[in-house]
């Protein structure tokens, strides 16, 4: 005789947790794949400029540390300094849009967070507030029309 190997479930509450982080999942993927792609544009046009990231630091007015993790990705840079690195390495404007890019999607992410909290928190507000009671509302209507 078998057994059934009964799988274990999640409760409902993770299952709608991770639900709800889907879509910042890909917000957060397709910002750590713009800031790779920024970085990789940098550093091109900081090697075809004939610049270190020490140089390219000085011209901009960053530290080369800023410079380093704007190259790999690893941290969010400013929209100014993608605009300066445009300037100092006369980039045409690709870094600016770069950054405007990542500026975007960041917003996004804030703004997906926050529709994701609203509705999160929608059950517990709809306890709270006050809800006006029907006959108390006809009684109102009934003494203002009279």
């Amino acid at each position: 005789m078998t057994t059934a190997v009964k799988q274990p479930r999640m409760p409902a509450t993770h299952d709608s947790a991770m639900m709800t982080q889907e879509p910042l999942a890909g917000l957060r993927e397709a910002i750590a794949a713009a800031r790779s792609e920024a970085g990789r544009l940098l550093a091109s046009f900081r090697h075809a400029a004939g610049f270190s990231q020490v140089q390219l630091a000085r011209r901009i007015g960053y530290s080369a540390t800023v410079v380093a993790h704007a190259e790999l990705g690893r941290r969010p840079v400013s929209a100014e300094f993608w605009e300066l690195a445009d300037t100092g390495l006369g980039a045409g404007g690709r870094l600016t849009a770069c950054g405007t890019r990542i500026k975007d999607l960041a917003g996004a992410i804030r703004e997906e967070q926050r529709r994701l909290d609203m509705a999160r928190h929608a059950p517990r507000l709809t306890q709270l507030l006050p809800q006006p009671e029907a006959d108390a509302m006809t009684g109102a209507v009934s003494n203002v029309l009279a």
